[in-house]
């Protein structure tokens, strides 16, 4: 029993290593960020209006996607789980156009880096925003997220429903997850 753990262990850390090298990323830098407001992890508060940077440039508030369901994702390219479930948030976004917006935002330090993790996973549908946060301003300072994927649900009226970190228990474009977002509309 003990083996399989340190077996199952060790590939993990080698499947790590292995992507980011292969993507030229190096690992992650943990950086000190001074928390503005507390960290938003209780059902039924209100979410903050994240400023967001998106990746052409330009920037968004969070609350601009209110009247839409919102997935808020903090993650970045060289994080395995998140890998993992950004095409099932792709395909769960063309499940549910207009009804849901996901947010994803990225920590990448690495622009070049990021890129390519996004021109490997194809098209988007229009309802995934891509966001950029490489200093960890919102991802740290106004949400304390410090655990990558780190996910919230919030409803229409942007009110923060729950908070998932880590990947689900099943995966996001699952019919049980597409129910729960459709009871946040």
């Amino acid at each position: 029993m003990k083996l399989n753990i340190a077996l199952a262990a060790g590939a993990v850390l080698l499947t790590v290593a292995a992507t980011m090298m292969m993507d030229g990323a190096g690992p992650p830098k943990i950086q000190s960020v001074p928390a503005p407001a507390p960290a938003y992890e209780r059902a039924g508060q209100v979410a903050p209006d994240a400023p967001l940077t998106l990746r052409d440039g330009s920037t968004a508030q969070l609350h601009d996607y209110k009247g839409r369901v919102v997935i808020l994702n903090f993650w970045a390219s060289w994080c395995v789980p998140c890998v993992v479930e950004y095409p099932q948030m792709l395909r769960l976004a063309a499940a549910m156009p207009d009804e849901l917006v996901i947010v994803a935002v990225s920590v990448d330090e690495d622009s070049k880096a990021l890129d390519r993790f996004l021109t490997k996973n194809g098209p988007r549908p229009a309802n995934v925003i891509i966001a950029t946060d490489p200093e960890r301003k919102v991802t740290q300072g106004l949400f304390q997220t410090v655990q990558y994927p780190e996910s919230y649900l919030i409803d229409s009226g942007m009110v923060l429903r729950e908070k998932v970190v880590g990947t689900p228990p099943y995966a996001w474009d699952d019919a049980a997850m597409i129910a729960r977002l459709e009871a946040l509309r």
